[in-house]
């Protein structure tokens, strides 16, 4: 049975939690299991190649999932691009208004919350690109400057493919220099940059470099503006 790695995961020795870790499963990866076998705690635990993986966490989240076949895989992908579409036409439709701007945010970061099939579908249709043009056309307007750093974070969190296509996303940094810029004396907006900025530079496993270069040298200089509201 193939699994696919939702979320990082240790390896280990034996079949034991207490066994010597061996490695880590990277979000993305497939990996085949050779034996299950279920703990004293209820996590159902696989042997792969490598090593002993739990494919649930000890506070009941999913770190492993089952790998279908292929062409499923590839049908669920195409229906999801469909929604994940269907989603950003109110942006592109209605793009100077801002009530929509704040609606749709609050729609894609609900909508994506745990999964990475929408989230690689939002990297694969170039969205990150309409997400970073309308939060810098309505970054002076609160709602839509928390609700769309919310997005942003919740759309690069653990998805490899987000976090790679943010290095290609150039309008998403400068967006993000602007709320900072404009709320610097916002609390709730501010933590909602920053939860964003961290998101994209702390715990990400790609991109995050990149994102902290552009960050420095975009037109208002982002790491400058994060100094200024901290102090």
């Amino acid at each position: 049975i193939r699994f696919e790695v939702l979320r990082r995961a240790a390896l280990r020795k034996e079949f034991d939690l207490s066994s010597a870790q061996v490695g880590v499963l990277e979000i993305g990866e497939i990996v085949e299991s050779t034996q299950q076998k279920v703990n004293h705690l209820g996590q159902t635990r696989i042997k792969t190649e490598k090593g002993w993986t739990s494919v649930e966490a000890r506070d009941g989240g999913v770190l492993l999932v089952k790998k279908e076949d292929d062409d499923l895989d590839e049908r669920l992908q195409a229906k999801s691009d469909e929604i994940v579409a269907s989603l950003f036409v109110p942006l592109r439709t209605f793009a100077d208004d801002e009530a929509v701007a704040e609606a749709c945010f609050y729609a894609v970061k609900s909508l994506l919350v745990g999964s990475n099939m929408l989230k690689k579908s939002v990297a694969r249709s170039g969205s990150l690109d309409i997400i970073g043009e309308a939060l810098s056309e309505h970054a002076d307007v609160a709602g839509v400057a928390a609700h769309g750093c919310e997005t942003i974070r919740v759309v690069v969190s653990q998805c490899k493919a987000v976090q790679k296509a943010l290095k290609k996303a150039e309008v998403i940094v400068p967006a993000i220099a602007k709320v900072l810029e404009i709320h610097a004396a916002s609390e709730p907006v501010i933590a909602s940059a920053f939860g964003c900025i961290e998101e994209c530079t702390v715990t990400t496993s790609a991109g995050s470099k990149a994102f902290l270069q552009t960050l420095a040298s975009a037109e208002l200089d982002g790491i400058y503006l994060v100094d200024t509201v901290l102090k």
